[in-house]
Formats: C-alpha cells, structure tokens, sequence
C-alpha cells in the first residue's frame, strides 16, 4: 500500500519508489505481489505499508527521505543486497 497526497509537494520520493517497483524488470522478480495506492487529501506526509509473507508489516514514512534510500532500506529489511541483486549498473555512453 502506497499512501500520498494529491499535490506533488514533497511527494516525488514515494511516486519514484512506487514506480521503481512497477516497474516489468521489477514484476518479474515477483509476480505475485500487489501493490495498490491511495491517494489522499488530507496534507499528511506520505507512507507506504509493506505486508510480507510471513504477515509481518513494514510502515516506511517516506517524507523528505531520497526515493534510493528509500529502497535500498526496502532491500536491506529484506534481506537483499541494498543495490539489488545486480548492483549499480554502469552509465551508458552518449
């Protein structure tokens, strides 16, 4: 569950994360999960909740928290590697 509020004032960090993990590389790694969203009016910071498979609950206030932070926290209470599993990528050449 992925939770902000309309406006995109200090929003950007969980609108990244939340399209970082919809992303088809991302999917693939785990079809079975949902995510859904609500998008809310009521000027409170954004949060999202993660429900693992073992029923414990993940509640990350995402507020003025960079969206890599963001995931490589995801990634470490996972207990995957904070980059992933392939790492940084390398920068492409213009």
């Amino acid at each position: 569950l992925v939770v902000f509020f309309f406006f995109p004032h200090n929003q950007l960090n969980c609108r990244t994360f939340w399209h970082s993990i919809l992303s088809p590389k991302v999917r693939l790694t785990n079809p079975a999960v949902k995510v859904s969203a609500q998008i809310r009016n009521d000027r409170q910071p954004p949060f999202f909740i993660a429900t693992l498979d073992n029923g414990k609950k993940l509640h990350f206030k995402t507020d003025k928290m960079p969206a890599m932070d963001l995931i490589m926290r995801f990634n470490k209470l996972l207990g995957n590697p904070e980059l992933g599993k392939s790492g940084t990528r390398p920068r492409q050449k213009l």
